[in-house]
């Protein structure tokens, strides 16, 4: 009799252990589990956060560049982190823009700030850029400044609202660091991980993307940001 109740509990056992090797054999073929590689692809690249996919929606009628920064390779985020911030320079050195971080932070000194007439700044999360050759502001966006004058540095988008635009008050810091190149103090020159050319940065449903000729930066799921070219720009609307 003990002999059979202890066959009868071994069968128990071996039927649970067969039917958890068999669903775990199941989840590794389908996918759902990944064998012990996780936060990779077969690639070896980081694997798009599930919060921020590659296929996210560009709403119809958004300016077809947009659309195509999706179609760029991602570059890995963490190359450019800054702090809790996102810093890079465009491969030509025109360039220097920051994805911030929820408090608004650029994680660089070298972009003067996105400024309104009223003299607020772009709310937070912003992407801004902030030019080594200041732009001719369209008259539209030829406003005073609270302090300081207003010239064509820097170029943004936050929710809500994009813009172009900076107050110059003490300086442009990322003109003078473009001027002394052959300065041999490292606190005085641009050390940034450049942007490949037809690569991407994306975060947050937000994305930067340099073809060589235009750098577009937008935020993907209203098609608001805007465009620079070496001495033109354009600013994206949000589709209604």
């Amino acid at each position: 009799m003990v002999r059979r109740i202890g066959w009868t509990l071994w069968s128990v056992v071996l039927i649970v252990v067969l039917v958890g090797l068999s669903y775990y054999v199941y989840g590794i073929s389908t996918g759902q589990f990944d064998g012990g590689h996780q936060g990779k692809s077969a690639s070896g690249s980081a694997q798009a956060d599930a919060s921020d996919p590659d296929d996210v929606k560009v709403p119809e009628g958004a300016d077809t560049s947009v659309g195509a920064l999706l179609g760029m390779p991602r570059s890995e985020p963490a190359d450019f982190a800054v702090g809790k911030s996102l810093v890079f320079r465009t491969e030509s050195g025109n360039a220097v823009c920051a994805f911030s971080d929820e408090k608004g932070a650029l994680g660089t000194d070298l972009i003067l700030p996105f400024k309104g007439e009223d003299g607020s700044g772009a709310a937070a999360p912003s992407v801004q850029c902030g030019l080594v050759r200041a732009v001719d502001l369209h008259p539209e966006d030829q406003k005073t400044c609270k302090a300081g004058y207003r010239s064509g540095d820097t170029l943004a988008v936050w929710p809500g609202g994009r813009g172009a635009g900076a107050c110059v008050e003490d300086g442009q810091p990322l003109r003078f660091d473009a001027e002394v190149e052959d300065n041999p103090n490292p606190d005085q020159r641009m050390k940034l991980q450049p942007l490949e050319y037809g690569k991407r940065i994306q975060r947050n449903g937000w994305a930067c993307g340099d073809d060589g000729e235009t750098l577009t930066c937008a935020e993907l799921t209203t098609g608001r940001g805007f465009q620079v070219e070496t001495d033109t720009y354009r600013l994206l609307d949000a589709v209604k």
